[in-house]
Parts: C-alpha cells; structure tokens; sequence
C-alpha cells in the first residue's frame, strides 16, 4: 500500500511541475517602450534587452528565454531590429534556406507588408540559422526574426542533447501579431484611410498608402448610422481603382481601392479605415483603439459642415485633445453644420 501511495504521489508531483510549467509558457508579459514607439507581446519565460545601432533611431531588441535549455548543443533568441533603409543591408535571405512550414509568406504590420525570409550560415564548427519577417514601416527597415546557434552533438562531451526549437515559429508569430508601432502624425495617414461611398453601391478607400495588397482585411469605424453613435465594420480591401474615388482636397496623392463590406447586405458606410492591426473596442456610443501604439487609445469623431463631413482621429477626447488626422468628405449637397473650428485647422 505504502509502495502504491509513493507512485501515486510521484505521479501527482509531475503532473503538478506539468501544469505550472505550460501556465508559464502560456502566460504573457507586454513590453512597451515609448522612447522607441514600439511595443509586443512576449512569453513570460523570456527576458528582454535593448541595444543601440549604429544611427540614433536605429536599435535591436533581443527577446530570449531566462532559463535555456540545458544539456543542450546550442540556444535561441529572438530580435526586434529597426534600421534605416540607407544603412541596412541584411537583404531578403538565402532563397535555398527554408523556413519552418506554416508560416504565412506575408504578413502586414501598421499597414505595411512583411515578407517570409529565412537564412543561414555555419563555419569553425557552428551553424547559425534565422527566420522572421522584413518589411518597411515610413522610412526604416523592420525586421522581426528567430535567431538560432548550434554547434554538433559530437563536439560535446559529455554529450549532449539536440536544442529544442519547436517553440520558434508560435513565439514569432505571437511577437508579428501583437507588434505595434508607433507612427507620427506625418506618418500615421499610412494606417488610416477615408472610407467612402463608391458608385452608388460600393465602398471605397482614400490612403496615401499604397502598398495594401488584394485580400487584406481591415477594420472600418461607421459613422453611417449617426453622427454619435459609431460601430466597427470588417471590411477586404480589393483592386486599386483610378476613377469615381477622387478627392480634389487632399494635399497628397493618394491611392483609392474598391472595398468589400462585411457583414452582407450592410449599407455603404462613411467612416476611416484603420489599415494596422490596433484592437477597436466599442464603449456605449463610441469606438476607441490604440492606432499609433502609443499605449493609449485614440478617439474618432465626424461632424458636418455646409457641404460635406470632417473625419478626425483625437489623442483622446475629441476636440480636447490633440487631432492626429483629418480627412474631408465632400457630399455635394447642403448639409446642416455642426462643426468646431478644431475640426479642421
């Protein structure tokens, strides 16, 4: 009986270790650094460092486990790198290196598209291997990886065991998924978009962004409904399109693309495209979501003026705190004014 109770407890005992090391491993920290403009989820078994680069906004941030893995032939981390486009020259990796399966060949980042690159090289006994995303986000290079070194079993003695590396492609895409950055005010229209009635019957979208790819999903605030009361529409961006989507006001080109509204049979709506992957939530009448990853949430707004509607983005309370965007609507009609001189200048 005694012998049966020893099992017994030695199996509850691992059981235990067991589920407090996968509540670890599923528990996440989030790391804002407002000095950067930049901030992502990571494991809450992994530390974070910061160094600088070579230019004053460059910099690289090195997520890495706090306990690697013993007895084994080598480690793994992850880099945060942003660099200027002038100074970078790391390229698009080795096209013989492959990465691990499953990974999307593209991913999009504050409305900017991230390519799939993977790349390796080994000499004196070691093998270094990475993979990750790199695209550009206003003027510098963003690249997201997993960077891995190992050296062989035989050179180690005792020996040792083979790195586990199966939790490399969740962990980068966890840091793809929640990774923001922060945008300027001359900057953030690349993550925003005017989004307006099309031909009637359609919907398009206004952006000096022109890098959105066909098939891209995105988040629309309506203001449709009424003036005060906002809702949060999904929408896919289609082909860019050349005509019927102009907007004689606006002081930079911009390109238009078609839009498919989701749920169906929604009405075309008017309201802002929000092109990055900022969480909207909706709090009784209004919606708020962090768009430049500030760490705090902006405000949208809508008002009218004779013949048209004022599209704003607010740091927080509209009209009592910073407006950070601004498009116009011309309707081409007499629309009752309800705008404040804050609305627009």
């Amino acid at each position: 009986l005694r012998k049966i109770m020893k099992i017994n407890s030695f199996f509850i005992t691992i059981c235990i270790a067991l589920v407090l090391i996968s509540s670890a491993v599923a528990q996440q920290k989030t790391y804002v650094n407002k000095k950067r403009g930049v901030s992502f989820k990571y494991p809450s078994d992994f530390r974070v460092k910061v160094e600088e680069g070579a230019e004053p906004s460059d910099f690289t941030i090195t997520i890495s486990p706090v306990h690697p893995q013993r007895n084994s032939n080598g480690d793994y981390h992850f880099e945060v790198t942003k660099s200027a486009l002038e100074t970078n020259s790391v390229g698009n990796g080795n096209a013989a290196e492959k990465p691990p399966k499953g990974l999307a060949k593209t991913r999009i980042i504050n409305g900017a598209k991230f390519k799939l690159f993977a790349d390796s090289d080994a000499g004196a006994g070691q093998y270094f291997y990475n993979y990750g995303y790199r695209g550009t986000i206003g003027k510098s290079e963003w690249t997201i990886e997993y960077k891995e070194h190992t050296s062989p079993r035989e050179n180690f003695e005792p020996k040792v065991r083979e790195l586990n590396t199966s939790r490399g492609p969740g962990i980068l895409s966890g840091l793809v998924n929640s990774l923001r950055v922060a945008l300027g005010q001359g900057s953030l229209s690349s993550s925003l978009g005017l989004v307006r009635p099309y031909n009637e019957q359609k919907a398009c979208l206004l952006t000096d962004n022109s890098l959105l790819r066909s098939g891209q999903q995105i988040s629309v605030v309506d203001f449709e409904e009424s003036p005060r009361r906002q809702k949060i529409l999904s929408a896919v961006i289609g082909e860019k399109i050349t005509k019927g989507c102009e907007d004689a006001d606006s002081k930079v080109p911009l390109t238009a693309y078609e839009l498919t509204i989701g749920p169906p049979n929604v009405d075309v709506p008017l309201g802002i495209g929000v092109l990055s992957n900022a969480q909207l939530k909706r709090y009784g009448n209004s919606v708020r979501g962090d768009v430049n990853a500030d760490g705090s949430s902006e405000s949208f707004r809508i008002c009218w003026s004779d013949e048209g509607a004022h599209l704003t983005v607010w740091s927080g309370v509209p009209l009592m705190s910073a407006r950070l965007w601004h498009a116009y609507y011309y309707a081409g009609y007499d629309t009752p004014s309800n705008c404040s001189k804050k609305d627009y200048r």
